[in-house]
């Protein structure tokens, strides 16, 4: 995670697994898309991930997006979410409250 100049922090989670082609990195994002081969793999999932973690991201006034050089060449998934500052009262709440 690196904090941009934008008062947002980035994520970043990389792997170096199937790799996603690049005319289907929007898609990845859909609700119950799975790449090919997902029924063939021994782990199931429902293709609800991605979908729900750009709800979220986007919800919270952030960004998603997905970069990948083709199949076997693994993976990138980016999100960004605004730095929230809290006042001093809130700070003062927290502090009393523990």
């Amino acid at each position: 995670a690196t904090r941009n100049g934008k008062q947002m922090v980035e994520v970043t989670v990389a792997d170096t697994g199937r790799g996603i082609e690049p005319n289907r990195l929007e898609i990845v994002f859909d609700r119950f898309y799975q790449e090919e081969g997902a029924l063939r793999r021994t782990t199931g999932g429902t293709g609800l991930g991605l979908a729900i973690c750009r709800h979220y991201v986007n919800g919270w006034g952030g960004e998603i997006w997905a970069e990948s050089t083709g199949k076997d060449q693994g993976s990138q998934f980016h999100f960004t979410v605004p730095i929230v500052q809290g006042s001093k009262e809130e700070k003062r709440v927290k502090v009393k409250s523990k």
